[in-house]
């Protein structure tokens, strides 16, 4: 069996997707929009040289600070939260990640 730790952003990405669909009833027009945002979070982590499994406040921070300075309206800036917040709540509770920096972000 393969260490959740092995496996790539992207794998763990569709295990996610493949929950929120199968497991929690998502529509497919949902899913699309949390596998879109994950993806442009995981682009601007590589763009950034950080781990997802290892990121900190900061990082969430300045991901909205990017978002921001890109135009993104802040109702989409809030839908993109929350997505990453449901995705590190899912990672913390299947023991791929130790701290969850969105909740941390959230609740400060």
């Amino acid at each position: 069996m393969e260490d959740q730790n092995e496996k790539t952003f992207g794998q763990i990405r569709k295990e996610f997707l493949t929950y929120l669909k199968y497991t929690k009833g998502r529509s497919d027009a949902t899913c699309y929009n949390y596998n879109s945002d994950l993806g442009i979070w995981q682009r601007w982590l590589e763009g950034e040289g950080l781990d997802w499994r290892r990121c900190k406040f900061s990082a969430a921070e300045n991901f909205v600070q990017h978002l921001a300075k890109n135009k993104v309206g802040p109702h989409a800036i809030a839908r993109k939260i929350s997505y990453l917040a449901t995705f590190y709540k899912w990672g913390k509770r299947n023991d791929l990640v130790d701290d969850d920096p969105i909740y941390r972000s959230r609740n400060r």
